[in-house]
């Protein structure tokens, strides 16, 4: 990669890596978004738009890899009921789902409203959830344009901000529990420019 862009650095938090077993959510600012997770993350599994899924190749891709589909039409209603009856042995064993909640990209920088469904799959499968903070992806592949911008400086940067542990998915009503999630990622939404706030229900708690 820095052969073909010399000016850039890719930065990941190095607790992202060590995170097992729980729904990781994260803003959304590039199609770059999705690759920098699979990368960080040994075994993972993401929502993907369902229409991706009727791709020729792409769509075995990611029907091969586990990938959710984002709703039922079409013929994806096994699929989807499959997945979800298999997230829960998949997260026990140690996958990762990372999900975009606002499910678009947001080019103003700040954050959109969530959707539940990552929410809904944490508390059936009485999971952790981890927010994730990426920063400059946009910088690189910018929403509206074919070629990636190489020749600038841009430092991408992912940044774990916070926990909500598995005892308050289970505990809060779902919309307090996904205000809560929207909360920290909105605070921490300039987590690149050195923020460093970090929001768990026990700060000493270890990664």
């Amino acid at each position: 990669m820095h052969s073909l862009v010399p000016g850039l650095t890719i930065d990941i938090d190095k607790r992202i890596p060590g995170l097992r077993s729980c729904v990781v959510i994260s803003n959304h600012r590039s199609y770059l978004d999705p690759l920098i997770l699979v990368t960080a993350f040994e075994k993972q599994a993401t929502i993907v738009k369902s229409d991706f899924f009727r791709w020729p190749v792409f769509g075995w891709i990611i029907k091969s890899s586990g990938y959710i589909p984002s709703d039922a039409g079409g013929n994806l209603g096994s699929l989807l009921i499959e997945r979800i009856k298999e997230m829960n042995d998949y997260l026990t064993g140690g996958g990762v789902l990372f999900v975009f909640p606002e499910g678009t990209r947001r080019q103003n920088g700040r954050i959109g409203p969530f959707n539940k469904g990552a929410f809904k799959i944490a508390r059936r499968c009485n999971a952790p959830v981890e927010i994730v903070c990426l920063a400059n992806t946009d910088k690189l592949f910018m929403p509206g344009r074919f070629f990636f911008s190489t020749c600038i400086e841009n430092r991408i940067e992912a940044r774990w901000i916070g926990r909500i542990s598995s005892e308050d998915v289970r505990r809060l009503p779902l919309d307090d529990l996904i205000a809560r999630a929207q909360r920290i990622m909105e605070n921490n939404v300039g987590c690149h420019q050195g923020s460093q706030q970090i929001y768990s229900n026990d700060p000493n708690e270890p990664i």
